[in-house]
Protein backbone atom coordinates (compact mmCIF):
# COMPACT_ATOMS: atom_id res chain seq x y z
CA UNK A 1 0.00 0.00 0.00
CA UNK A 2 1.78 3.44 -0.65
CA UNK A 3 2.78 5.41 1.66
CA UNK A 4 1.27 9.09 1.62
CA UNK A 5 3.99 11.95 1.08
CA UNK A 6 4.71 14.13 3.78
CA UNK A 7 2.52 17.34 4.22
CA UNK A 8 4.83 20.20 3.65
CA UNK A 9 5.05 21.36 7.83
CA UNK A 10 6.69 18.11 8.31
CA UNK A 11 9.16 18.58 5.52
CA UNK A 12 9.91 22.10 6.87
CA UNK A 13 9.83 20.18 10.26
CA UNK A 14 12.26 17.41 8.98
CA UNK A 15 14.65 19.91 7.14
CA UNK A 16 15.19 21.91 10.08
CA UNK A 17 15.75 19.05 12.07
CA UNK A 18 18.55 18.04 9.69
CA UNK A 19 19.83 21.65 9.73
CA UNK A 20 20.33 21.62 13.17
CA UNK A 21 22.06 18.10 13.65
CA UNK A 22 24.25 19.47 10.86
CA UNK A 23 24.88 22.27 13.02
CA UNK A 24 25.88 20.23 16.02
CA UNK A 25 28.07 18.46 14.12
CA UNK A 26 30.17 20.95 12.10
CA UNK A 27 30.25 22.72 16.09
CA UNK A 28 32.19 19.62 17.23
CA UNK A 29 34.36 19.30 14.39
CA UNK A 30 35.01 22.85 14.64
CA UNK A 31 36.00 21.89 19.08
CA UNK A 32 38.43 18.72 17.91
CA UNK A 33 40.31 20.95 15.18
CA UNK A 34 41.49 23.50 18.29
CA UNK A 35 42.58 20.55 19.58
CA UNK A 36 44.70 19.58 16.01
CA UNK A 37 47.58 22.23 16.49
CA UNK A 38 51.19 23.40 16.06
CA UNK A 39 51.52 24.95 19.03
CA UNK A 40 53.05 28.50 18.58
CA UNK A 41 54.14 31.33 21.22
CA UNK A 42 51.08 33.79 20.32
CA UNK A 43 48.87 31.48 18.25
CA UNK A 44 48.30 28.37 17.18
CA UNK A 45 47.80 26.74 13.90
CA UNK A 46 44.70 24.57 14.02
CA UNK A 47 42.17 23.40 11.91
CA UNK A 48 39.59 25.67 13.38
CA UNK A 49 39.39 28.04 10.06
CA UNK A 50 39.23 24.89 8.19
CA UNK A 51 35.63 23.75 9.22
CA UNK A 52 34.82 27.68 9.77
CA UNK A 53 35.27 27.94 5.71
CA UNK A 54 33.16 23.94 5.81
CA UNK A 55 30.42 25.76 7.95
CA UNK A 56 29.41 28.41 5.62
CA UNK A 57 30.06 26.31 2.41
CA UNK A 58 27.85 23.30 3.92
CA UNK A 59 25.10 25.35 5.91
CA UNK A 60 24.98 28.53 4.23
CA UNK A 61 25.25 31.68 6.14
CA UNK A 62 23.11 31.22 8.86
CA UNK A 63 22.98 28.22 10.17
CA UNK A 64 27.05 28.07 9.29
CA UNK A 65 27.76 31.26 11.55
CA UNK A 66 25.24 29.81 14.01
CA UNK A 67 27.41 26.88 14.20
CA UNK A 68 30.39 28.87 15.01
CA UNK A 69 28.55 31.08 17.55
CA UNK A 70 27.78 27.91 19.68
CA UNK A 71 31.12 26.85 19.81
CA UNK A 72 32.47 30.49 21.30
CA UNK A 73 29.54 30.55 23.51
CA UNK A 74 30.23 27.46 24.46
CA UNK A 75 33.70 27.75 25.18
CA UNK A 76 32.75 31.12 27.12
CA UNK A 77 30.68 29.45 29.69
CA UNK A 78 33.77 27.36 31.02
CA UNK A 79 33.74 24.06 28.48
CA UNK A 80 37.95 23.69 27.56
CA UNK A 81 37.19 23.31 24.13
CA UNK A 82 39.30 26.57 22.80
CA UNK A 83 42.84 25.64 21.80
CA UNK A 84 44.10 26.83 25.03
CA UNK A 85 41.39 26.22 27.50
CA UNK A 86 38.16 27.99 27.89
CA UNK A 87 35.93 30.67 29.91
CA UNK A 88 35.30 34.14 29.98
CA UNK A 89 38.11 35.45 30.44
CA UNK A 90 39.26 33.74 27.14
CA UNK A 91 38.14 37.08 26.09
CA UNK A 92 41.22 38.68 26.92
CA UNK A 93 43.44 35.50 25.21
CA UNK A 94 44.76 37.08 22.09
CA UNK A 95 43.43 34.88 19.98
CA UNK A 96 40.11 35.43 20.99
CA UNK A 97 39.56 37.96 17.71
CA UNK A 98 39.96 34.80 15.40
CA UNK A 99 37.43 32.99 17.59
CA UNK A 100 34.98 35.52 17.23
CA UNK A 101 36.43 35.56 13.39
CA UNK A 102 35.28 32.17 12.81
CA UNK A 103 31.29 33.12 13.27
CA UNK A 104 32.23 36.05 10.22
CA UNK A 105 34.20 33.78 8.13
CA UNK A 106 31.30 31.22 8.09
CA UNK A 107 28.93 33.59 7.51
CA UNK A 108 31.18 35.45 4.78
CA UNK A 109 31.40 31.74 2.93
CA UNK A 110 27.85 31.22 3.06
CA UNK A 111 26.91 34.39 1.07
CA UNK A 112 29.40 34.00 -1.50
CA UNK A 113 28.30 30.50 -1.86
CA UNK A 114 24.81 31.62 -2.59
CA UNK A 115 26.21 34.57 -4.72
CA UNK A 116 28.64 32.27 -6.91
CA UNK A 117 26.69 28.80 -7.07
CA UNK A 118 22.90 29.21 -8.67
CA UNK A 119 23.06 25.55 -7.50
CA UNK A 120 25.21 24.37 -5.21
CA UNK A 121 25.12 20.84 -5.86
CA UNK A 122 27.84 19.40 -8.50
CA UNK A 123 26.44 17.15 -10.96
CA UNK A 124 29.57 17.95 -13.14
CA UNK A 125 32.97 18.97 -11.48
CA UNK A 126 34.31 21.85 -13.75
CA UNK A 127 37.86 23.72 -13.15
CA UNK A 128 35.59 26.34 -12.47
CA UNK A 129 33.76 25.25 -9.11
CA UNK A 130 37.60 24.70 -7.81
CA UNK A 131 38.20 28.46 -8.15
CA UNK A 132 35.17 29.27 -7.08
CA UNK A 133 35.15 27.44 -3.75
CA UNK A 134 39.09 28.73 -3.26
CA UNK A 135 37.73 32.16 -3.68
CA UNK A 136 34.88 32.13 -1.40
CA UNK A 137 36.89 30.29 1.48
CA UNK A 138 39.95 32.92 0.51
CA UNK A 139 37.60 35.17 1.30
CA UNK A 140 36.32 33.85 4.15
CA UNK A 141 40.52 33.87 5.89
CA UNK A 142 40.52 37.34 5.26
CA UNK A 143 36.62 37.76 7.88
CA UNK A 144 39.07 35.40 10.51
CA UNK A 145 42.50 37.75 10.14
CA UNK A 146 39.79 41.05 9.62
CA UNK A 147 38.95 40.61 13.21
CA UNK A 148 41.55 38.43 14.89
CA UNK A 149 44.63 40.18 13.84
CA UNK A 150 43.46 43.66 15.33
CA UNK A 151 41.99 42.01 18.00
CA UNK A 152 45.55 40.59 18.68
CA UNK A 153 47.42 43.25 18.59
CA UNK A 154 45.06 45.43 20.84
CA UNK A 155 45.74 43.22 23.75
CA UNK A 156 48.96 42.40 23.63
CA UNK A 157 49.12 45.82 23.31
CA UNK A 158 46.52 47.58 26.03
CA UNK A 159 45.68 44.80 28.05
CA UNK A 160 48.51 42.77 28.83
CA UNK A 161 51.22 45.73 28.02
CA UNK A 162 53.97 43.94 26.14
CA UNK A 163 56.68 46.19 24.52
CA UNK A 164 56.59 47.33 21.20
CA UNK A 165 59.06 44.82 19.79
CA UNK A 166 56.70 42.18 20.92
CA UNK A 167 53.69 43.26 19.51
CA UNK A 168 56.07 43.79 16.17
CA UNK A 169 57.14 40.44 16.37
CA UNK A 170 53.72 39.35 16.96
CA UNK A 171 52.52 40.90 13.97
CA UNK A 172 54.99 40.29 12.02
CA UNK A 173 54.51 36.36 12.23
CA UNK A 174 50.76 36.27 10.81
CA UNK A 175 52.10 35.33 8.00
CA UNK A 176 52.74 32.19 9.24
CA UNK A 177 49.38 31.40 10.25
CA UNK A 178 48.21 32.88 6.97
CA UNK A 179 49.79 30.06 5.72
CA UNK A 180 48.40 27.26 7.55
CA UNK A 181 45.13 28.54 7.02
CA UNK A 182 45.99 28.38 3.27
CA UNK A 183 47.33 24.60 3.37
CA UNK A 184 44.16 23.50 4.87
CA UNK A 185 41.98 25.66 2.78
CA UNK A 186 43.32 24.00 -0.55
CA UNK A 187 42.74 21.10 0.85
CA UNK A 188 38.82 22.13 1.69
CA UNK A 189 38.81 22.95 -1.79
CA UNK A 190 39.66 19.98 -3.59
CA UNK A 191 37.26 17.93 -1.09
CA UNK A 192 34.17 20.26 -1.06
CA UNK A 193 33.26 19.12 -4.42
CA UNK A 194 33.70 15.46 -4.34
CA UNK A 195 32.30 15.83 -0.97
CA UNK A 196 29.40 17.48 -1.87
CA UNK A 197 28.31 14.66 -4.30
CA UNK A 198 28.30 11.73 -2.02
CA UNK A 199 26.43 13.30 0.94
CA UNK A 200 22.91 14.46 1.63
CA UNK A 201 22.44 17.67 -0.02
CA UNK A 202 21.72 20.31 2.94
CA UNK A 203 18.34 22.46 2.68
CA UNK A 204 18.66 25.95 3.38
CA UNK A 205 16.23 26.83 5.65
CA UNK A 206 15.27 31.32 5.45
Amino acid sequence: MPQPSPTPKSAVKKSISFKIASTALICALTCAGGFIKIPLPMLDITLQTFFACMAGLFLGKKWGALSQAIYMLLGLIGIPIFSRGGGITYVFMPSFGFILGFILCAFICGILRDRLFKDFYFDKIKITDYLKVFLICLAGIFGVYLIGAPYMLMILSFYLKQTQAVVSAAALSLPLYVLGDLVSLIVLVLATPVLYKRVPRLLDIS
